[in-house]
C-alpha cells in the first residue's frame, strides 16, 4: 500500500494563541476569577469581529447547558444566555454579510483600490480567511457577468 504523504493544513486559527479569546471565556464561564475591565473590554471587542470565537461561546454554553440538563439543575438561566448570544451572533454575521455586500459593489463599481480604502478592515479579513474571499471573489465574477450580458 503506498503511503498517504498528503499534509494537512488547519483552516481555523489557534483559539488559544491571542488575538482569540479563548482562554478569558473559560475563566469567565468556570468564575475562576474577576476580569479586568480592559481584559473585558478586549473581549468585547475582539468577539464582535471574530467567528471562531463566538461558535466557541455558543459551543461552551450548549456545553454548560448539557451539563445543567444531565445533573437536573436548572436550565433556565444558561437557555436564556444562550439564546440571547445566539441572536447577538446572528445580527453580527447579518451585518458583516451587508458590509461584504457593499465592499463588492465597491470593487465592481469603483475598483479593488478604493473598496479597500473604504473597507480597510473588510481588505485585511480578505486576505486571512479563504471563505470569505472565495465568496467575494465569486460574486464580484457574478456581478461582472451580469453587467457585460447587459
Amino acid at each position: 500500500m503506498k503511503e498517504d504523504t498528503t499534509t494537512w493544513f488547519e483552516v481555523h486559527p489557534d483559539l488559544m494563541e491571542a488575538p482569540h479569546v479563548l482562554p478569558l471565556l473559560m475563566e469567565l464561564f468556570a468564575g475562576d476569577r474577576q476580569q479586568a475591565f480592559s481584559q473585558q473590554e478586549q473581549m468585547y471587542t475582539h468577539l464582535a469581529t471574530c467567528e471562531y470565537c463566538r461558535a466557541t461561546v455558543i459551543v461552551l454554553l450548549s456545553t454548560a447547558q448539557e451539563y445543567d440538563h444531565r445533573n437536573n439543575n436548572a436550565e433556565g438561566p444558561i437557555h436564556n444566555l444562550l439564546a440571547r448570544f445566539t441572536q447577538i451572533n446572528d445580527a453580527v454575521e447579518d451585518h458583516e454579510y451587508e458590509r461584504l455586500g457593499a465592499y463588492v459593489e465597491m470593487v465592481v463599481a469603483k475598483g479593488q483600490d478604493q473598496a479597500d480604502l473604504h473597507f480597510p478592515d473588510i481588505a485585511m479579513h480578505l486576505k486571512t480567511c479563504s471563505n470569505c474571499r472565495s465568496a467575494v471573489i465569486a460574486t464580484i465574477a457574478s456581478m461582472t457577468e451580469a453587467e457585460d450580458s447587459e
